[in-house]
């Protein structure tokens, strides 16, 4: 019976071998990707050290989990963590779903693709580059904005080292990013719609705002709960990309 499965198996690999083969780049991707790192895992276990590496650190079982249980930031951090990321869903979402209506409501074929290119381009930047951006738009000696305000007579705003500004600034930041990835996700789905029901909203007397709610909208919630679950899974994730960008430039500023 065993033997006759692998027959099976292997005669199933030959029949669809070109599917396997268009497939199998992104299995390999995945592979390396996201399930080798995953061996990295075992450095919480660990009291890492630069000499021995990752496998070779001692094993100190689980005392770094009880060291940051202990220390009274286990809540500030799962909370903080958490609240960014809603922030980060919610008024992501909003700001896609608006641009990618809009594009799509504008006329104009050429004027789409610029703004929707001009959108999307972020998406590639490095966090570095996004934190350099930040740097020299909140720096307190360098930064444009207190440039400005100094031009104007006013006093200087110490924006980058002050804590309270930050939650505003990597939400802007981290919505920015994204928003023309997003952008495209609904504006493929907003294209996708079925023209008729948009014509009988338009026989039936609907102004544009009317179609925008009763048509678009409705048929957009498929494509919300997919981004929405993948953003929820990403949070788990831990991206720690927009974070550390602040902190280098924070410690260049520092040596300075």
């Amino acid at each position: 019976m065993m033997t006759e499965k692998r027959h099976t198996f292997w005669r199933d690999v030959v029949k669809y071998r070109t599917m396997l083969i268009m497939i199998s780049p992104a299995v390999l991707l995945v592979l390396l990707f996201s399930y080798v790192p995953m061996a990295g895992i075992v450095i919480a276990f660990k009291q890492f050290k630069y000499t021995g590496g990752v496998f070779g650190s001692p094993w100190v079982g689980l005392d770094n989990f009880k060291f940051f249980f202990q220390s009274g930031d286990a809540w500030r951090v799962t909370r903080n963590t958490a609240l960014y990321n809603i922030g980060f869903l919610v008024l992501g979402n909003l700001l896609q779903i608006a641009a990618a209506v809009l594009l799509f409501e504008v006329g104009g074929k050429w004027f789409r693709k610029i703004i929707q290119s001009a959108l999307f381009l972020p998406y590639f930047i490095s966090w570095v580059v996004v934190g350099s951006i930040a740097y020299n738009f909140f720096s307190y000696d360098v930064g444009a904005i207190n440039n400005v305000l100094a031009s104007l007579g006013m006093e200087r705003i110490d924006i980058y080292n002050t804590p309270a500004y930050w939650p505003y600034i990597l939400v802007f930041f981290h919505t920015w990013k994204l928003l023309g990835y997003g952008t495209v996700m609904y504006l493929a789905a907003i294209t996708s719609i079925d023209t008729e029901m948009y014509e009988a909203a338009e026989m039936d007397g609907a102004n544009v705002f009317q179609r925008i709610m009763k048509v678009t909208v409705p048929n957009l919630t498929p494509t919300f709960i997919i981004l929405a679950l993948l953003a929820v899974g990403n949070i788990f994730r831990g991206d720690f990309g927009s974070r550390l960008s602040r902190r280098r430039k924070r410690s260049a500023r520092t040596i300075r």
